[in-house]
């Protein structure tokens, strides 16, 4: 394919448009071959995919922002959203394997959905936990998985420690603004018990 047809900011959008519907296509595959294949899957085949998966959401984001098109039409609003689904996936995954019993797989996925709830804040940190766990859980399956999640993590930090670091301020600022309003509202109700002591 010609180098130019990448210069158009449409086709730019449509390339990360599809790394992210192809995200969500993976995300269903992961389970089905832990079903398939059995536990041993974990860090062996569903592992590969899901390292895949992450490299082409490491990749879709700054495609998109390239375009100047990020966050525009149906799969522009669905990235955030794939990162959750591949989430609640992977946890569906250890728990097709056997790992986690039916009350972790609906706690989790409860606190999954509940990331929505502050969804530009959570999401990010929450999805790296998630993904994370998926991880120790697959180790132990095949310990050799640990290199290559190690170094697709690397790379990401070494070429997104800007954006890393982005995202841990605007959660320090949430944090920090989330705690002055629970202090707002407690605020008044102190005052109005004096007020009543008072007289």
């Amino acid at each position: 394919m010609n180098v130019k047809y990448f210069k158009n900011s449409k086709n730019l959008k449509k390339l990360a448009d599809v790394l992210t519907f192809s995200r969500y296509v993976l995300a269903v595959v992961i389970p089905v071959i832990v079903l398939v294949q059995g536990r041993q899957s974990l860090g062996g085949l569903a592992g590969w995919v899901l390292i895949i998966a992450g490299v082409m959401d490491w990749l879709d984001g700054p495609i998109a922002r390239k375009s100047g098109l990020a966050g525009k039409g149906f799969w522009g609003k669905a990235d955030a959203p794939a990162d959750l689904f591949l989430a609640s996936t992977c946890f569906v995954s250890l728990y097709v394997a056997g790992v986690i019993n039916p009350v972790w797989l609906l706690m989790i996925l409860l606190a999954i959905a509940g990331c929505f709830y502050s969804f530009s804040v959570v999401q990010p940190f929450s999805v790296f936990i998630f993904i994370l766990a998926y991880v120790v859980f697959a180790s132990r399956e095949n310990f050799y998985f640990l290199v290559p999640t190690i170094i697709s993590l690397s790379l990401y930090f070494i070429f997104s420690h800007k954006r890393i670091i982005m995202l841990i301020r605007r959660f320090l600022i949430q944090m920090i603004n989330l705690v002055k309003r629970l202090f707002a509202r407690i605020k008044p109700k102190d005052e109005d018990d004096k007020t009543v002591l008072d007289t």
